[in-house]
């Protein structure tokens, strides 16, 4: 049992350590401050998407569990 445990640490061990590095590797490839124009495209792009979600909420009105059980036809003319 004892050995069953020990296998267990080990292994997370090797785990941590291994995200460890990745993490080390990560932040030593990465640049610590993007440059003004990435970071003013990656908001302007945020603000884009926010924008796109309130209009498509609001163009899809939410239906209340009344109107959602009603039949509903379609019309072709």
């Amino acid at each position: 049992m004892n050995n069953l445990e020990y296998e267990l640490i080990q292994i997370h061990q090797e785990v941590l350590q291994r995200e460890a590095n990745l993490s080390q590797a990560l932040r030593q490839l990465a640049v610590v401050n993007p440059s003004i124009i990435d970071r003013g495209l990656t908001l302007i792009g945020d603000g884009l998407i926010r924008i796109g979600t309130r209009l498509k909420d609001r163009t899809y009105p939410r239906l209340n569990p009344e109107e959602v059980s009603a039949p509903t036809y379609l019309i072709m003319l």
